[in-house]
């Protein structure tokens, strides 16, 4: 589901896209795609909300009784250069562009960028909540604000680099009766380290590799200089969650070896 604008959700009668919706059955609800439902919509008929949606989108849901619903929030992240190479690689999928051609494009952008005094920080158009928009402070309070945003939400943070561990995070969050665990096995889920090698699967898969383009622009260590000053906020963001995800990583090891010494 894509969000309509970043404050639908102020107004009960605000609206969102919703673009793909499956029952609890794991049937496709193909009459509802593509249309705009509002947050009574939602409340009564929506347990799973995903998409381009800012952290705090669900504060204002409330359940039958009119007591506010408790919004658990999963946010992916990734080391910042790698997430904006793969943003370009994805908003350039049809423009028929060429492993160099995108890397000329990316090193144009990002010096012009810096020319101009601008930095990439992506997170901060959905970790910052809407009604903190208002605020007018620098960035580096805003990588503060979204740092304690992630601890008093307490989102539970995947990594992309770290597939497995991060699924195992949200198969927990959401299917502790292990109702469903076939399909987190399908997508790369392993339950241990014994598990060995499993078949990755790839969605929407790219002509061009992220790793390859930001190897080749390593290559070019002045520029490479310029590009991690471009996204350090970025970056400060994702080394914080990255921390945050190993925490919640040993807590859950931890849950898990309590609970099978328990039986």
């Amino acid at each position: 589901m894509r969000k309509k604008n970043d404050r639908w959700r102020k107004t009960n009668g605000a609206s969102c896209l919703y673009k793909y919706g499956v029952n609890r059955l794991g049937i496709v609800l193909e009459e509802e795609n593509k249309r705009y439902i509002n947050t009574s919509y939602i409340e009564n008929n929506i347990d799973i909300l995903g998409g381009h949606i800012p952290l705090g989108a669900g504060d204002a849901l409330k359940r039958k009784d009119g007591t506010l619903e408790k919004v658990r929030y999963f946010t992916f992240f990734r080391d910042a250069i790698e997430k904006y190479v793969s943003g370009k690689i994805f908003s350039n999928r049809h423009n028929g562009y060429t492993q160099e051609t995108l890397v000329q494009k990316i090193k144009e952008n990002v010096n012009e960028e810096m020319k101009k005094g601008r930095y990439s920080f992506n997170y901060a158009s959905y970790m910052i909540t809407p009604f903190q928009r208002e605020l007018n402070i620098s960035k580096i309070s805003k990588v503060k604000l979204i740092m304690d945003n992630i601890l008093q939400y307490n989102v539970v943070i995947g990594m992309v680099d770290r597939m497995s561990e991060s699924l195992q995070l949200l198969h927990h969050l959401i299917d502790s009766k292990k109702g469903i665990i076939s399909l987190f096995r399908y997508f790369g889920m392993k339950e241990n380290t014994k598990d060995g090698q499993q078949k990755k699967i790839q969605l929407n898969k790219s002509k061009i590799s992220t790793l390859s383009v930001v190897q080749q622009l390593k290559n070019d260590e002045a520029f490479y200089q310029t590009f991690l000053e471009y996204v350090k906020y970025d970056q400060m963001v994702a080394e914080f969650a990255r921390k945050v995800h190993f925490i919640q990583c040993e807590a859950y090891t931890k849950n898990i070896l309590r609970l099978n010494s328990a039986r």
